[in-house]
Formats: structure tokens, C-alpha cells, sequence
């Protein structure tokens, strides 16, 4: 992802560097009204889109322009959809990925990047499930297991 921190700026670049940071869902990321700043700690608070806890991050993860809009009470990213998104970061992708070897993967490619970091930085199993606000091991166990690849079986 370094390479759109070249051609892009502004919400593109912010947008893509709170899904690496966060392991956050890109309508997650899009949907400001969902964050919250909390002044006294510093941290950012994230109320998620699907099932989950709330789950809370330090405020330097965040590009800066992307935090003052959680500050100001914004309610969303800009203008642009998920879709255009996905096709910016497909443009970027030298070939499509597959999760599992039957869906495509795209904008979520970045939350199973940084499940897997956390596994590989030691954190257990219940600590990956407190960070991503998860009640149940096999969500955390499926992430670690699912095949990501570059061939898609047609079934």
C-alpha cells in the first residue's frame, strides 16, 4: 500500500492507511459517524458495523486529517463509495486475490493482513478477540486458516 501514499493524498491515502492500521471493514473506515475521539486518553473508539464489541485504538495509528474529521463530528469519508474504493485498490493489485480459492478478496484483504500480524507478533487467540472486539475463537481461527491465492477454483 506505500505505493498509493504516492499517488494519492487526502481521504484515498487516509482511507487505506486506517484499513491497514485498524484491520477495520472499509464501510467502517468510510462511516465517521461509527468513531468517536475520546479527549482524556487520547484513543480513538470504533462502534462497529456487524456484530462485535466496541473496540478502542491509540490516536497515533491515524493519518491526521482523518482524525480531525472524527474530531469535528463528521459523518462520513468524502464523496467516493466502497465501490470506487475497491476498484482504486484493484488497480493497484498486479492480479486479482481469492479468498479460499472462491471469492475474490479486495478491500477486506487488509483486515486478514492484520489478524495475521497480531498472530504473528504473539498475541493469543483471546488477545486477537479483545483487539477486533470478537466473542468467538473460530471467527479469530478462521481468519488465521483462510487460504488467500491468486487461483480461483470454479465451482
Amino acid at each position: 500500500m506505500s505505493s498509493l501514499g504516492n499517488q494519492y493524498t487526502g481521504s484515498v491515502y487516509w482511507f487505506f492507511l486506517v484499513l491497514r492500521n485498524t484491520g477495520s471493514r472499509g464501510a467502517e473506515v468510510l462511516d465517521l459517524s461509527r468513531w468517536e475521539y475520546e479527549e482524556e486518553t487520547a484513543q480513538v473508539i470504533l462502534r462497529p458495523k456487524k456484530r462485535g464489541d466496541i473496540r478502542t485504538f491509540d490516536s497515533s495509528i491515524f493519518p491526521v486529517g482523518y482524525l480531525n474529521l472524527i474530531k469535528q463530528g463528521q459523518q462520513n469519508l468524502g464523496i467516493r463509495s466502497l465501490e470506487s474504493y475497491r476498484d482504486i485498490f484493484k488497480r493497484h493489485r498486479p492480479y486479482p486475490l481469492f479468498i479460499s480459492a472462491t471469492k475474490e478478496i479486495t478491500l477486506h484483504l487488509p483486515r486478514h493482513e492484520y489478524i495475521r500480524n497480531l498472530y504473528r507478533e504473539n498475541y493469543s487467540i483471546n488477545q486477537i478477540m479483545l483487539k477486533m472486539g470478537w466473542r468467538s475463537e473460530e471467527t479469530v481461527h478462521w481468519y488465521l486458516s483462510a487460504k488467500i491465492t491468486d487461483e480461483l477454483i470454479e465451482g
